[in-house]
């Protein structure tokens, strides 16, 4: 929605030279507390044929834990499309995940300004996250959280995120 919008007004683009976005997870290290080491939960490490017995149960736990509980047909999406996973994708997916460290976040944000959008409802990676990695950067930044949606925020509420995304560049 935002990026066809964005395209049907590049006026608005233009003139507030937007060169781009970055849309990201908050997959930073957090020293005080790790959730998973690199490579992600450790649960992918176990071998091929044992994930592939466990795939049921991961998915059911992974569509509960990422969706609002408001968006059933959502969540019916999800458990399908996880369920279609190849287990071997998931764990060479996994195997490459690596957190990146709060200075490397620094790092890579420099001057720009920066908006954090973090659903309510995530079970996957607490609000305290999205509030961290918005609170390690000292320039313009703003957290919000979006009620009714969880881990899939840009998909739970996207006229919601484009919304407030949009409204975060005109304060410019």
């Amino acid at each position: 929605i935002l990026l066809s919008w964005m395209n049907d007004n590049s006026g608005f683009v233009q003139e507030r030279n937007i060169q781009g976005f970055i849309f990201m997870g908050t997959t930073i290290r957090i020293d005080r507390v790790k959730p998973f080491p690199d490579g992600g939960h450790p649960i992918f490490r176990l071998p091929l044929l044992l994930l592939e017995c466990l795939q049921p149960m991961l998915t059911k736990d992974f569509a509960e834990r990422a969706v609002d509980p408001a968006h059933t047909d959502l969540k019916q999406q999800i458990t399908s499309a996880s369920d279609a996973n190849d287990m071997f994708m998931v764990q060479a997916f996994y195997r490459q995940t690596r957190w990146i460290t709060s200075s490397e976040y620094r790092e890579a944000i420099g001057t720009r300004r920066v908006l954090t959008i973090h659903g309510v409802s995530d079970k996957i990676l607490p609000i305290e996250y999205g509030q961290w990695t918005s609170n390690q950067y000292d320039g313009d930044a703003k957290f919000v959280s979006i009620e009714r949606a969880g881990h899939l925020v840009m998909i739970e509420q996207p006229d919601e995120v484009a919304k407030l995304v949009l409204a975060y560049l005109n304060e410019s």
